[in-house]
């Protein structure tokens, strides 16, 4: 899978067993059928969902190790639905931010709790120099780590 886009939680806010995912992501996605990583990398925790509907591209949602953060394969589209449902997946009231960014940190975006669609492709369209920079920041140091 080459990952896309990323969502974490700087604050901790996102934490999701892969029993939790997994449920989440096929109620979201009935379409999806889970597929089990760890198979493919022994001692793993990881685990992803492969999203195939009629006349798109297919994509995986996957869940990091360490249940923090969400990754996905998918194209701008399935990057906006991905940002509304990994959102969803977050108290309303959770402290922390979640932030929704472009594996080469070209894009980023600030989600909110209850964020539709149209409001995720604003975001991830208008973001700020701030935001910006806070991304690569994030990924150089997630690369450096």
């Amino acid at each position: 899978m080459d990952v896309t886009a990323c969502i974490y939680s700087p604050d901790g806010a996102i934490r999701l067993t892969p029993d939790a995912f997994l449920e989440a992501a096929l109620l979201w996605w009935p379409e999806a059928v889970a597929v089990d990583v760890r198979r493919r990398l022994p001692r793993s925790r990881r685990v992803a969902v492969r999203i195939e509907e009629p006349g798109q591209r297919p994509f995986e949602v996957r869940l990091a190790a360490d249940g923090t953060q969400l990754l996905t394969d998918g194209d701008h589209v399935q990057q906006i639905w991905f940002a509304t449902w990994a959102r969803s997946r977050v108290p309303y009231d959770a402290p922390g931010r979640v932030v929704l960014v472009s594996a080469d940190a070209s894009r980023a975006a600030l989600l909110t709790p209850g964020m539709t669609p149209r409001e995720v492709w604003e975001a991830w369209r208008g973001q700020t120099e701030e935001w910006q920079r806070f991304a690569q920041g994030w990924l150089s140091s997630a690369l450096a780590g």
